[in-house]
């Protein structure tokens, strides 16, 4: 994520229904666990504010980002412990020193993720949680995401892999974001036929009312995740260390 996008984020990630909907998914299994005190890690924190309604919430937060200016933009929104580090190396935190660990859309940018995902099993105690969204189907590959410094994107198997690998107990791994599969599908088909390529990764502006609407769809993917959802755009995992 270069600075221009960091500044996107921090501006329209309080209101913006892609945010919106992903925060909501934490929350609905985060409040699983006793906030109160519990040391929850997120990594790559961007704008903040997530960190910053977790920690509204009494847990204990660590909020993480490779950039600075993440950091600092977190620390502005009252989360005392802001750290600068990169999730592709190893971590700087003990072994089991969090009940939770978080990376939205984090495991994608990562050369070697497998190293990643043991890193976050060996910080998280035991019986602890972690909350993931990647993104869906490596056909859909594109200029979008080589902008956005995405090294891959997932299937299923692949994940199932991976967590075998590590060690991960999947508790569930759900597509999410329905709706914006198909446009995307349409859309990468015609980069593809007219070598369109994506100079600068921004999330497009739309009317209040769509993005109203798009949040109540969130909510109601919301109630139904725990279903396993049959396509979307983006996968939500979660995970528990044995």
């Amino acid at each position: 994520m270069d600075e221009r996008h960091l500044l996107e984020l921090r501006i329209k990630e309080e209101n913006y229904w892609w945010h919106v909907n992903k925060r909501q998914l934490v929350f609905k299994f985060l409040d699983r666990l006793i906030m109160s005190n519990n040391r929850i890690l997120e990594v790559g924190c961007g704008g903040g504010l997530l960190s910053s309604l977790l920690t509204r919430d009494g847990a204990n937060v660590v909020a993480s980002d490779m950039m600075f200016n993440a950091t600092r933009f977190v620390k502005d929104r009252g989360v005392s412990k802001g750290l600068t580090f990169d999730a592709g190396q190893p971590w700087p935190f003990k072994r089991y020193s969090f009940q939770a660990v978080i990376m939205l859309d984090v495991l994608e940018h990562i050369e070697d993720d497998i190293a990643c995902l043991h890193e976050a099993r060996r910080v998280l105690s035991r019986g602890g949680i972690a909350v993931l969204t990647v993104p869906a189907h490596q056909f859909l590959f594109s200029s979008w995401d080589k902008v956005l410094g995405h090294q891959r994107r997932y299937s299923k198997s692949l994940l199932q892999f991976a967590f075998r690998t590590v060690g991960f107990q999947p508790v569930l791994i759900s597509y999410h974001n329905i709706l914006s599969f198909f446009p995307a599908l349409i859309l990468r088909g015609k980069d593809r036929l007219f070598g369109c390529r994506v100079e600068y990764a921004e999330f497009p502006d739309i009317p209040e009312i769509v993005n109203k609407w798009l949040k109540w769809w969130g909510r109601l993917e919301c109630a139904l995740i725990s279903f396993n959802l049959p396509i979307g755009l983006s996968f939500f995992i979660v995970l528990k260390s044995n």
